[in-house]
């Protein structure tokens, strides 16, 4: 037993380094899960996090939330010092660990808890709906994400450059009947 306390003091950093995917606790996998899709955008914030614990709080009922933002900060640090091939690749280890842990009716349970977590700010990106489409194939599961939205928001931005680069042809357009008009004069 004071082996035991003597590790919590120890200050060996590789007692603050987060376990392996395959060494996570059904609590560190969702919250790793949770992590990926809210900092794959490469911003989490505050709806994202209530998402998540509004959706381990109905996963582990019994879960201690003090622990559960030791891991989110730990999966923060972590993923904030990936890239982004990494972060497919650690998304995809949390993901086989996830369908070790967690029984059928746990998994089939984070299909509304992702979607809230990829919903919650209001904008679904790009880049949360490709880890979504990794946690469908490795789960089988469905999260039901608003993709119209995505694409809607692709076609307002498609309009808005449309509309800016007609903005700049016309500045351009005036700047040279501008020249033209100066030369004119000056030749006269």
């Amino acid at each position: 037993m004071g082996r035991i306390g003597m590790k919590w003091f120890s200050k060996n950093k590789k007692d603050n380094q987060i376990p392996s995917p395959a060494d996570m606790t059904p609590l560190q996998a969702v919250t790793h899960l949770c992590a990926c899709i809210q900092l794959s955008d490469g911003d989490a914030n505050f709806e994202e996090k209530k998402a998540w614990l509004n959706g381990v709080s109905k996963l582990f009922p019994s879960f201690s939330e003090e622990r559960a933002d030791k891991f989110l900060n730990e999966a923060h640090v972590h993923i904030n010092n990936s890239n982004h091939k990494d972060l497919i690749a650690h998304t995809e280890m949390v993901l086989e660990r996830i369908k070790e842990v967690l029984s059928t009716d746990q998994i089939s349970g984070l299909e509304p808890i992702l979607k809230d977590l990829v919903e919650a700010d209001g904008i679904v990106m790009t880049s949360e709906v490709e880890i979504a489409d990794l946690v469908e194939n490795h789960l089988s599961i469905n999260i039901n994400i608003n993709k119209n939205e995505i694409a809607a928001a692709r076609e307002r931005k498609r309009q808005r450059k449309l509309k800016e680069q007609e903005l700049q042809d016309l500045k351009n357009e005036v700047s040279e009947i501008k020249e033209l008009l100066v030369k004119l004069i000056e030749k006269q």
